[in-house]
């Protein structure tokens, strides 16, 4: 799908920025302690995606240019929320569409990086709970949360256990069925084979997704990990998008 970059709020300013920025500051980039720094990062990078699972050849191509390039280097980041809201998604999208509009104006390749701040401390409500709209329930949502350490860093809190991952699982499917249940009776005059099928697309959807969800809490050594997993396994394999992830906000200094 054509998608006309005139529809994104105030996306030209951010490209005609980047671009300014990048040919006003050039000859920072061949800077040595830039390019040793973005060499050493590129080994963060790499240990990212080979733990996570997430390490193909795109991955490998961009993480190369990390290691022996000067090109131009997008980043974002944000917490490893839990179940992360659109909004958290939407920064790699935007970063990652900003990178390949970049690379048609300027002929040059951009990589884009996502950073994981797991260094940050607990206390922040959306790192321990998820919000779905629930209709029927009490405040029109469902609300998984987990209780962890207060004011830990993040990457010290461990994952959860599987029973708990076990008891969203559960959660989810019944929020699910709940809300199929509500819907059929409105779809009950059209064609059942159309509503038939978008419920086996939401269902399928949902078993696709929670693939990902064990298959990140398998590799996670902590709570961290498993959040931001959960983010790049949608990113670089669902999506297909060949940015970059790196956790810990130290490696991520002086780029």
């Amino acid at each position: 799908m054509n998608i006309s970059f005139n529809n994104f709020n105030h996306f030209n300013k951010y490209l005609k920025s980047c671009i300014y920025y990048y040919e006003n500051n050039k000859a920072i980039f061949e800077d040595d302690i830039i390019k040793k720094n973005r060499k050493n990062l590129s080994y963060f990078v790499e240990k990212f995606h080979k733990d996570s699972g997430t390490l193909d050849k795109n991955i490998e191509r961009k993480i190369q240019l990390l290691k022996s390039t000067s090109t131009i280097l997008l980043l974002t980041a944000h917490q490893p929320n839990l179940f992360p809201y659109s909004g958290v998604l939407r920064k790699a999208t935007l970063v990652y569409v900003l990178g390949k509009k970049i690379e048609e104006t300027l002929g040059t390749k951009v990589i884009t990086l996502y950073g994981i701040a797991d260094q940050d401390t607990s206390d922040d409500i959306w790192l321990k709970s998820s919000l779905l709209p629930a209709l029927g329930r009490k405040n029109g949502v469902l609300n998984l949360k987990i209780k962890i350490p207060e004011n830990v860093i993040l990457k010290k809190v461990p994952k959860p256990s599987k029973k708990k991952i076990n008891n969203w699982k559960k959660e989810i499917k019944k929020w699910m069925y709940d809300l199929v249940s509500y819907l059929d009776p409105y779809f009950s005059n059209t064609d059942n084979i159309i509503w038939c099928s978008k419920k086996n697309i939401l269902q399928e959807n949902f078993d696709n997704f929670w693939d990902i969800i064990e298959k990140s809490y398998d590799r996670a050594s902590n709570y961290a990990d498993f959040n931001a997993y959960v983010v790049s396994s949608i990113v670089n394999e669902i999506w297909g998008y060949d940015t970059l992830f790196c956790s810990g906000d130290r490696s991520l200094i002086n780029l």
